[in-house]
């Protein structure tokens, strides 16, 4: 009788489960995401110092991220086989099936955990690509864009590794992707287009 009681409260355990794989995601795996933005080309990725000088450290990432993933997808198939035992006249085996939907769950919630930090950084990439064209504007420079383009992947990750050295990768890429600031002369360029 107490093994039931105790199978009551511990069912309620994989919600939990999925809530802390959602973080882990967003907190511990955000680098295989950038590895791969990185791969296709993205000039926004930035890949933080200890992903990108211990290559090793990626897979052995992604090999904690399926063990994580798949040990939270057991555990709320097998909650669900109790459930389906305990309060249903049908065979536990058919709640085994809620694994596909787990796996599929798994697979959203690491979309959009990832997708969250891709956009953060894309967010600040552009500030600093607008900073660079008013930098180049406002002395005067010929704007050519591959020069832009290329000044402005050095000075983020220029300014990405210095946060990173000092401990405020994080708060600073928020800093900057919140930041709205639109340089004074293009603003007054926008206002008086009108």
């Amino acid at each position: 009788m107490d093994l039931i009681r105790f199978l009551n409260y511990v069912t309620w355990v994989p919600l939990v489960l999925w809530i802390a794989l959602f973080y882990w995601f967003r907190m511990v795996a955000y680098p295989l995401y950038l590895n791969n933005q990185m791969r296709k080309g993205r000039k926004w990725a930035f890949l933080p110092e200890f992903a990108s000088k211990n290559r090793s450290y990626i897979g052995f990432l992604r090999f904690r991220c399926i063990l994580w993933t798949f040990s939270v997808i057991v555990l709320s198939t097998l909650s669900v086989v109790w459930v389906v035992w305990k309060f249903t006249a049908y065979p536990p085996v058919i709640g085994a099936v809620s694994a596909v939907l787990f796996l599929i769950v798994a697979s959203v919630l690491y979309r959009k955990a990832v997708r969250k930090i891709g956009r953060l950084l894309q967010a600040a990439y552009f500030l600093e690509y607008r900073r660079t064209c008013y930098e180049s504007d406002s002395r005067g420079n010929l704007r050519i864009e591959a020069d832009i383009l290329n000044r402005t992947a050095w000075n983020f990750n220029r300014k990405l590794r210095y946060a990173e050295k000092h401990r405020r990768l994080r708060k600073y890429v928020h800093a900057m992707a919140a930041s709205k600031k639109i340089p004074p002369d293009l603003y007054a360029e926008t206002m008086n287009e009108f």
